[in-house]
């Protein structure tokens, strides 16, 4: 498991994006010299407006909300 994070004083400097690129990049690495299909998926507080932008912008979709933690929403990205 990976979590990315920004702290407060750091917000809105293009960091979280950049690491979630970079992320992206290395696990589309993984896949493609292991020969596998894989995919990305977020565990992303419902509250948390700036992230579910973050990562609708890098190209995750919202699944159906979890009805055991009523907090969070999962996303997943195909890595195409």
């Amino acid at each position: 498991m990976l979590a990315i994070a920004t702290e407060h004083e750091h917000r809105r400097a293009g960091l979280g994006r950049a690491t979630l690129a970079t992320t992206l990049d290395v696990l589309r690495s993984v896949r493609d010299d292991a020969a596998i299909g894989c995919g990305a998926f977020a565990r992303i507080d419902r509250r948390n407006t700036p992230s579910a932008r973050l990562f609708t912008a890098a190209g995750f979709v919202r699944l159906e909300p979890d009805r055991e933690d009523t907090d969070l929403d999962y996303w997943v990205h195909d890595l195409l």
